[in-house]
């Protein structure tokens, strides 16, 4: 099956979740966002692009994607915009740094220079029903600031 992700676009089907991180403190593996698809919202979500962000006092970053977390606890709730001006609200939900007890099974690997921007990732994966979805991040150095910006189609 194809998709034709500018049609969904148009159709009100496409969201995002832009989300600047200030001074994540210490060395270790991060959880960054979390993106929830509730049970019956009757849609799955396709995540299409994500980008990332440091700043340039960091020499490495790795971000990692995980599916199918252990959540002890939700985090903060993060706003979710249409990707169409004035679009209908996204069956999603998206909170930044929850409580994580086990991060679930790795799906991709970002690992990101000094004062370098990824230029996206462009692979799709998909989220049924019921399922969600883990950005972490883990830095050489700590007080790192951290951009995410995460994008996805509703089916």
């Amino acid at each position: 099956m194809l998709i034709n992700i500018d049609k969904l676009t148009m159709a009100g089907s496409s969201f995002g979740v832009a989300e600047d991180f200030a001074s994540i403190s210490g060395t270790s593996e991060f959880p960054l966002l979390l993106l929830k698809n509730p049970s019956g919202s009757g849609r799955s979500l396709l995540l299409t692009h994500f980008n990332f962000a440091v700043d340039s006092s960091v020499t490495r970053s790795c971000f990692r994607v995980y599916g199918a977390p252990t959540i002890t606890s939700d985090g903060t709730s993060v706003t979710i915009r249409s990707n169409l001006i004035g679009g209908s609200g996204s069956v999603a939900q998206a909170y930044k740094n929850p409580t994580i007890s086990a991060n679930g099974g790795l799906l991709s690997t970002i690992l990101l220079p000094t004062n370098h921007l990824s230029n996206g990732q462009n692979r799709i994966i998909s989220v049924p029903a019921g399922q969600n979805f883990l950005i972490t991040v883990k830095n050489d150095i700590t007080n790192v600031s951290v951009f995410s910006h995460l994008y996805w189609v509703e089916l």
